[in-house]
């Protein structure tokens, strides 16, 4: 009997030792499969290991690494979590970082945070562990409690390339700004505004990241010089675990209109919907300053916004939008629109994207108006004689259908100097043209109008240099052409840009 017990010992003593080498056999077998490449070799081989061994912390690594390799983000997940919720099994700290680490990589922020501050308290030296909550709480919009984070791993490893490129975003983006500009605009109506602005804000968090601007504009109208001031301060809050980005902004505009005073509001509303698309929406009341009697009308109005837009860095990106804009005596134009742009091609230090647009425009009620009295227009010209018009207070596009080309050219000279080009030309553009008459009313004549389909080719060009002159200042240059139905425009700017973040 003794003897029957001494060998059953023994013979555990083997199988144990055997089933042991059989265990490490397999994980090897399957790193040399990983190595080669072949992925669905090691995962069949290491779901047989964890089926034997389900609490063995080295094969649940591999094997979840294996399966996130593959896509399979579910399995992955469940290996570590299952491991984690047994009472009985002690704390792995190297399990708790291989899973945050996957957290993070698809942007489970929230949950790679909760385990990341668990992992700390056992770990305080590891530079990974503190690079992921640094760069979690920078992405959060925590700009301080990042930099806190980078700051540890930099104590531990100076010349640590994530930590240090990230504490120097946050420097830079945090570091209060403040921005000159000074512009000039002259049109064929004949309208030339000259403006003068400046800008400052600061980026303290995700919820706090303020601005405030004033701008001076001098409109030159028949000779005549007048000024108008706008204030406007704003905010933009950033809803990290909705993906939400939402900016209200008021302001007081000081008109050329006898001195009248206008508010101005807007709130615009951004929502992500994933990695490419996202939606955004706008409201607004806003001086209309595009025409010469909108202007010295004071005239505002209502801008309502809707659009969705698809933005893929390396790919394809494009915009399908709606805007509606309600004036003071019961009008509106409606336009809708979409674009879409080329993924880059690069050639040395050049870039291009090409794309197509439409647009589509129209008014309730034109606004297209005489410049002269029925009276002046007898006197001088006789009733055949074409009748000029002006749009009066504001433009009123008939039908109005564009499609264009898009070009997009960009060149980077150094890290420090780079030009821009980008221009959208009309290839196919068609309107109603207003036209006036002189019709008879009882015993009197008055103005009648009409329209007339016409082919017209829109055109805007811009062009802009932009120059880093140091880390703390910057410099832009801005041009733009545009030839629209009614008018064409030349207008440069530039822009001086001041950022408080010592050089560092």
């Amino acid at each position: 009997m003794a003897s029957r017990y001494v060998l059953s010992f023994i013979f555990l003593l083997l199988f144990g030792r055997i089933s042991a080498n059989s265990g490490m056999e397999s994980l090897d077998t399957a790193r040399y499969f990983i190595n080669n490449k072949q992925l669905n070799k090691a995962e069949n081989i290491l779901k047989t290991y964890h089926k034997n061994y389900p609490n063995e912390v080295n094969g649940i690594r591999l094997y979840a690494q294996v399966a996130y390799w593959q896509n399979e983000l579910e399995l992955a997940y469940s290996l570590f979590e299952t491991y984690m919720a047994n009472p009985k099994n002690p704390y792995q700290s190297e399990l708790v970082l291989d899973y945050s680490r996957m957290l993070f990589e698809q942007y489970q922020l929230i949950k790679a945070m909760a385990l990341l501050t668990e992992y700390i308290k056992k770990d305080t030296t590891n530079a990974e562990a503190f690079d992921m909550m640094g760069t979690i709480s920078y992405w959060q919009g925590k700009p301080i409690s990042a930099k806190q984070y980078f700051d540890k791993v930099i104590k531990l490893y100076p010349t640590n390339d994530w930590a240090n490129k990230y504490e120097g975003e946050i420097i830079d983006e945090s570091a209060p700004y403040i921005q000159f500009h000074s512009g000039y605009t002259s049109d064929t109506q004949p309208l030339k505004v000259l403006d003068l602005g400046v800008e400052a804000g600061v980026y303290h968090s995700a919820l706090w990241n303020p601005k405030i601007a004033f701008a001076m504009q001098d409109f030159t109208i028949a000779g005549v010089s007048k000024n108008a001031y706008l204030l406007s301060i704003g905010n933009t809050f950033s809803i990290q675990s909705t993906k939400t980005t939402i900016t209200p902004t008021i302001g007081l505009y000081k008109t050329i209109a006898g001195d009248t005073t206008k508010f101005t509001r807007s709130l615009a509303v951004n929502q992500k919907l994933n990695k490419y698309f996202s939606v955004t929406v706008n409201a607004a009341r806003l001086p209309y300053t595009y025409t010469i009697s909108g202007v010295q009308g004071a005239v505002v109005e209502d801008k309502y916004q809707g659009s969705l837009s698809y933005d893929n860095p390396k790919g394809f990106s494009g915009k399908v939008g709606y805007i509606y804009d309600q004036f003071m005596d019961d009008n509106n134009v409606q336009t809708a629109y979409l674009w879409a742009l080329s993924p880059e091609i690069k050639a040395s230090i050049f870039s291009f994207k090409l794309g197509y647009a439409f647009n589509y425009a129209n008014a309730l009620h034109s606004r297209y108006a005489s410049t002269e009295s029925v009276g002046e227009v007898i006197s001088n010209y006789g009733k055949t004689t074409a009748i000029d018009g002006i749009y009066s207070p504001y433009f009123t596009p008939l039908n109005q259908q564009v499609h264009s080309l898009l070009a997009n050219v960009s060149v980077k000279l150094s890290k420090k100097l780079s030009i821009a080009v980008s221009s959208n030309t009309g290839v196919y553009g068609t309107g109603d043209a207003p036209y006036l008459y002189l019709q008879q009313v009882g015993t009197s004549l008055s103005f009648g109008s009409g329209a007339s389909q016409t082919r017209f080719i829109p055109v805007k060009i811009n062009g802009n240099i932009n120059y880093n002159i140091s880390k703390q200042l910057s410099l832009q240059f801005y041009y733009t052409y545009t030839k629209t139905f009614y008018y064409t425009s030349n207008a440069a700017s530039v822009n001086l840009k001041y950022r408080f973040n010592h050089g560092k």
